[in-house]
């Protein structure tokens, strides 16, 4: 490895360092509704000029190609870590990577890369920067011949298109996908193929095909053993049922994600047994005071988690409790806690939400 290639695993190596603090920072900022301490801000400057740095640096000339190998997975992986937790980072180092690969003339890295930003671009909502890289790395996967690669790019193409109600869209590119994962009998991949298709249904209406498609994945998570994937597609059937006006079989299911949540301490996941149990209590059957308790239980494990946007949203659920209740008093106080937290955030859709919730009970 040559000088120039040890600098860059250097590089690297000191951002795989921020990655790791990004992750406190990110909880840190949170908890106090984006206040950031001096110590965060330094590391973030030094944090874009390492950046800065290496994008300059594979600009200029390309890298040796075992070293730069190393390097391309390296820096997708830092990517895909920071994606949830400073996303314009995720940008740089997945641009970073791209480079790189694209300098050295490795399509299997190539593709990877085209769709790790692809994904990035789909969590902040930029769906037509997402559609590209997909479908460059989905060419390239294509000249490749990696057919599992080809799978997952048609599956991330069909959640833009479900994320843009072009369902029929959707659906077509997961049937793909499951062709392929089926042909090359990926059971964890199938899995995933059959919640996709199940909340692409449940989208259009069809619940009688979200059920199946639902059904489909919760057998395929037991064969698997992953209790936690099958407990989260049991919310789903039973979000199902509720729209069915099944409250009987909505709580059932509901029921049985919460055992297996508690077997394995999965706390968010409980949360949203419980704030699901709330709504149907709350909304479809009157009976408020569960409601009230299972709002409250779910409020409990948010703030553990730092939340500020589901903490503001079980405010608001449990100020539109009171409201059918009549106790106007404590409804509006818990409207204006969930209003003070999207207002900190600029959440426009949460202080819509709560207005309009307000306007109710008034």
């Amino acid at each position: 490895m040559g000088n120039k290639d040890k600098w860059i695993s250097g590089y690297i190596k000191i951002l795989s360092v921020f990655s790791t603090w990004g992750k406190s920072d990110y909880f840190c900022r949170t908890f106090f509704f984006h206040h950031e301490f001096p110590i965060f801000a330094i590391m973030r400057s030094i944090q874009k000029i390492i950046l800065f740095i290496l994008l300059l640096t594979f600009t200029v000339s390309g890298v040796a190609q075992t070293g730069g190998l190393k390097n391309t997975e390296m820096l997708i992986n830092l990517a895909e870590s920071y994606r949830n937790i400073d996303p314009d980072s995720a940008i740089l180092y997945g641009k970073i990577a791209l480079e790189e690969c694209s300098q050295s003339g490795n399509k299997e890295l190539m593709a990877r890369s085209q769709r790790s930003l692809g994904i990035t671009y789909f969590y902040q909502g930029e769906f037509n920067r997402s559609l590209e890289c997909l479908d460059s790395g989905l060419v390239l996967y294509q000249i490749s011949g990696n057919q599992k690669g080809i799978a997952n790019c048609l599956n991330t193409k069909a959640l833009v298109y479900q994320k843009w109600a072009e369902y029929d869209s959707s659906l077509r590119l997961l049937e793909q996908s499951l062709h392929i994962r089926e042909s090359l009998d990926d059971k964890e991949d199938i899995a995933i193929s059959y919640l996709n298709l199940g909340n692409t249904y449940f989208y259009k209406s069809n619940f009688v095909s979200a059920l199946n498609y639902y059904f489909k994945a919760v057998v395929s998570y037991q064969e698997l053993g992953l209790k936690t994937d099958m407990a989260d597609v049991y919310i789903n059937i039973g979000v199902v049922y509720k729209q069915l006006e099944n409250y009987e079989k909505a709580i059932t299911y509901l029921n049985f994600a919460e055992r297996i949540y508690n077997e394995n301490n999965a706390q968010m996941g409980l949360s949203r047994v419980y704030s699901n149990k709330a709504e149907i209590y709350n909304f479809d059957l009157n009976r408020y005071d569960e409601a009230l308790d299972l709002y409250q239980k779910a409020l409990k494990i948010k703030k553990q988690f730092n939340n500020p946007s589901e903490i503001a949203l079980m405010y608001n659920n449990i100020g539109t409790v009171y409201g059918n209740m009549a106790q106007y008093g404590a409804a509006f106080e818990m409207f204006e806690k969930s209003r003070k937290i999207y207002q900190q955030g600029g959440d426009i859709a949460g202080l819509i939400m709560v207005d309009y919730n307000m306007g109710k009970v008034k």
